[in-house]
């Protein structure tokens, strides 16, 4: 009986801490998600995947096979694709600030209107890369040189002052003011380029010779008349964007002769307050 005992007592020793073992094991692997088809880790490989808005911040694609994978309106903040391969990927309109392009072979990728502040992509193949419109702040090109193209300089700024006064019999003391500092944010940029890469991106490249005007912008929306000529006769368009953030949305576009219908036609319609100022009547 003693003897039974003892070897129960061992057999729990030993055995019963490996399934506690093994779940604290478990319990210490890392997520791994899933989008569609496509696995999110490391030298995942993912050709043709479609990843339009899809969260990526801070995802880990070292090395990953994006071939022609489509990450139009994509959470890309800070994700890091160092040595990835992305060629004819799509980035359209994409957040990618911060993002790790270091190594990543990116021949024929489409960035348009991409916010690529603070992304570094030292060391990466951008042989025919589109990047009109994007948006260029303090951004790493690919030789180590600073591209500040899009930033806005000195943004304005909110400062709130608290002074702490405490009376003691006899004597006032007064704490140093504590200052807090807010940035404002950094709008979608009303530039023809950025506004035109909207266009690109909705509605793609129009045929013949294009000149896209200068754009007018008001209440978050902006509007912008684009003459193409085209097998010698010329036409014009007016279209409608609305601002996600430090990028531009297509709306709405149609011929610039019904440019007040083109802003009813949006969803929802642009304010009739903004509507003389984007040249809508």
């Amino acid at each position: 009986m003693a003897l039974g005992v003892a070897l129960a007592l061992v057999l729990a020793a030993c055995g019963g801490g490996s399934d506690s073992s093994n779940k604290s094991k478990d319990s210490g692997k890392a997520k791994i998600r899933t989008i569609g088809d496509c696995v999110i880790k490391p030298g995942t490989s993912c050709p043709g995947a479609d990843l339009r808005f899809s969260d990526l911040e801070k995802a880990n694609l070292v090395g990953a096979d994006l071939t022609g994978a489509d990450l139009s309106g994509a959470d890309m903040s800070r994700a890091n694709l160092t040595d990835a391969t992305l060629v004819g990927a799509v980035i359209v309109n994409a957040d990618a600030r911060g993002v790790s392009f270091r190594g990543a072979n990116m021949k024929n990728t489409n960035l348009t209107g991409a916010n690529l502040t603070d992304a570094d992509f030292r060391g990466a193949t951008l042989a025919d890369a589109n990047l009109l419109g994007a948006i260029l702040c303090r951004t790493i090109r690919t030789d180590g040189t600073i591209d500040n193209t899009s930033c806005l300089g000195p943004t304005s700024s909110t400062t709130t002052t608290t002074t702490t006064t405490t009376t003691r019999p006899g004597a006032t003391t007064t704490k140093p003011a504590a200052t807090t500092t807010t940035a404002a944010p950094v709008p979608a940029a009303c530039s023809t380029d950025a506004v035109y890469g909207a266009y690109v991106a909705k509605w793609s490249t129009p045929p013949g010779s294009v000149l896209p005007a200068t754009p007018l912008c008001s209440g978050g929306y902006a509007s912008q008349i684009i003459s193409v000529t085209y097998g010698g006769v010329t036409s014009e368009s007016f279209s409608v964007f609305k601002a996600r953030g430090t990028v531009w949305l297509g709306l709405a576009t149609d011929i610039a002769a019904d440019a007040e219908q083109t802003c009813a036609n949006t969803t929802p319609p642009v304010p009739t307050a903004d509507r003389v100022a984007l040249g809508c009547s």
